[in-house]
């Protein structure tokens, strides 16, 4: 990919060197200059752009018209609203049967692509699943596949408990995973969603398979958005069973992925459920004290 356009409108550059000192590695200082060095390095962050004090700097890339000046922007929650906020949010497994308002969504994912990336990467793309159809062919996909790929050994553990023997630990575990699973798909067939919770809305982050995992940047942007989402008056909650955190279930399932419209060759990172909840909360969470080592 051939590195990006950076211009300095000479006729508006005052030579202040703002730009270089939050960017050495593309732009540097001559006698009575400011040039561009190395866009290759360009890293596509924008920080040249963002503090120089006469919008003398442009990047081919990126879109002007979102370098808002900050003195013109709401004021900032201060720090006892923030934490407000971080306390408010827990997850939400019981959702009203409202849809989501569209301009709430793009918020959300706004939210997210606004978050930090290492790199400044931005490697995800967005699954947004609101058809009532599609999210009832996913919950069936899903846990039917954890009842198919459970079924050897929970017949021959079920088989030794008839005959009266005693599961190790480990046995235990997985006697009752499958079972879980089997309960979860008796659950559906009844109308109870243990899966989605009945939630209107599943949005799911994805990156082309063999990509590096993301772990970082995929908690960063997740957070962001459901964060979003609560400040709008939506709950959340966290489908680590849709990416398949611990056996690669819904990435092994070409069908999943194609009923969300997410190409074969793309690994999904993070899913969450989001909608109006059906109680409403009266108090905050609780949560471990925090463990701090101070150096």
């Amino acid at each position: 990919m051939a590195p990006p356009t950076i211009a300095i409108d000479r006729e508006l550059c005052t030579s202040c060197g703002h730009c270089v000192d939050v960017c050495g590695r593309v732009l540097a200082s001559t006698v009575d200059d400011i040039i561009v060095a190395d866009p290759a390095k360009c890293l596509l962050c924008g920080h040249c752009m963002a503090i120089c004090p006469v919008d003398a700097v442009r990047v081919s890339t990126l879109n002007p018209y979102e370098f808002d000046l900050i003195e013109k922007l709401p004021d900032s929650p201060d720090p006892d609203s923030l934490m407000a906020l971080f306390r408010r949010r827990r997850s939400i497994r019981r959702y009203q049967k409202r849809p989501v308002e569209r301009e709430k969504i793009v918020k959300i994912i706004e939210a997210g692509r606004f978050a930090p990336t290492g790199g400044n990467i931005q490697p995800f793309l967005f699954s947004v699943i609101q058809t009532p159809k599609v999210l009832q062919s996913i919950k069936r996909m899903i846990i039917g596949s954890f009842v198919d790929r459970t079924t050897y050994y929970y017949k021959i553990l079920v088989d030794k408990i008839e005959r009266g023997g005693i599961l190790s630990e480990d046995e235990s575990m997985q006697y009752a995973f499958a079972a879980r699973w089997r309960q979860k798909a008796d659950d559906l067939n009844r109308g109870i969603d243990r899966l989605l919770f009945n939630a209107p809305v599943l949005i799911s982050l994805y990156v082309p398979s063999g990509s590096t995992k993301y772990s970082t940047e995929v908690g960063l942007v997740g957070m962001q958005m459901v964060l979003m989402a609560e400040s709008l008056g939506l709950g959340t909650c966290f489908i680590g069973w849709i990416a398949g955190a611990s056996v690669g279930i819904g990435n092994s399932l070409p069908e999943v992925k194609k009923a969300m419209h997410i190409p074969e060759d793309h690994t999904i990172s993070l899913s969450f459920v989001t909608g109006y909840s059906d109680f409403e909360y009266l108090r905050v969470v609780s949560r471990k004290l925090a463990r701090i080592t101070w150096v």
